[in-house]
């Protein structure tokens, strides 16, 4: 009894160290994870890939655009210069933040957390904080927002505060 629990335990931290070492994937990506992931993409993914849009709502792709677009634009100083390094430096799970309206999130959405970020421009460091959403359904993908109906209206999801909700 005691040394078949004795080669559980060590069949389990085996196991886990492995796991660390080869980076296999056993319980799915961290948000840190995650937000690195979509954070390394950011300047060259496509808006769907960036923006959720649900698979069978095309007619969002070019509203998703718009979204990236002036994300982009956010993220490169007011368009006027590209950041050579972007790091994230805490991802948190949110549920009421004061710059996005983040409560009456679509069904589809599982969680949103906010990342913090240090974007550094030649000489110049800036923090910031983004929101990035993870999908039900959808294992090791997250997104900076989702767009979709609700009403007949194309709808951003976590919205600015600034924007009429």
């Amino acid at each position: 009894m005691r040394y078949g629990r004795l080669v559980f335990v060590s069949v389990v931290t085996v196991t886990l160290i492995l796991a660390g070492c080869t980076m296999l994937d056993l319980f799915g990506k961290s948000p840190t994870q995650l937000a690195k992931d979509l954070l390394d993409i950011v300047f060259t993914a496509s808006a769907t890939e960036l923006v959720y849009v649900e698979p069978d709502d095309s007619e969002m792709s070019d509203y998703a655009s718009s979204v990236v677009y002036w994300f982009r634009q956010f993220l490169k100083f007011g368009g006027t210069a590209t950041p050579t390094k972007i790091e994230v430096t805490n991802v948190v799970e949110y549920t009421n933040y004061k710059f996005y309206q983040v409560s009456g999130a679509p069904d589809f959405v599982e969680k949103v957390y906010m990342i913090n970020i240090a974007l550094t421009y030649s000489a110049t460091k800036v923090a910031t904080e983004i929101p990035m959403i993870t999908i039900k359904n959808v294992q090791n993908k997250a997104y900076f927002f989702t767009v979709y109906l609700d009403n007949e209206q194309p709808t951003l999801y976590p919205s600015p505060t600034f924007l009429p909700h």
